[in-house]
């Protein structure tokens, strides 16, 4: 709701404003950053190696697997193919970084 009132020019406290007499309550939070994991060990093993199966057509671009953190361990996700999206042609991997603070994952993206 709030993002629709953002569309026209509202704001969180305006949107407030106009709702409140009409009863209803609304929760304004501050979101978490996406597609972060920070881990604070000795980070994911490495990449599995995956066979690239034959593409299902020229629109759709290979997204490679990637681990993902469960609780103290890590579970493989396999490689898929995407459909492309119109102008986006280029999926750039996301990947583990081992930052100050433990490894970082980082989400991967169409550009």
């Amino acid at each position: 709701m709030l993002r629709a009132l953002a569309r026209y020019g509202f704001t969180a406290g305006m949107g407030l404003t106009i709702l409140a007499p009409l009863g209803c309550t609304v929760d304004v939070y501050a979101p978490q950053p996406q597609g972060e994991v920070v881990v604070e060990d000795n980070g994911p093993p490495d990449p599995q190696v995956e066979v690239v199966p034959e593409s299902p057509g020229p629109d759709f671009v290979w997204v490679g697997g990637y681990y993902v953190r469960h609780g103290h361990h890590y579970d493989w996700v396999r490689g898929h193919y995407e459909h492309a999206y119109y102008g986006h042609r280029h999926w750039v991997a996301g990947y583990w970084n081992n930052g100050p603070h433990g490894y970082i994952f980082v989400e991967g993206h169409w550009e």
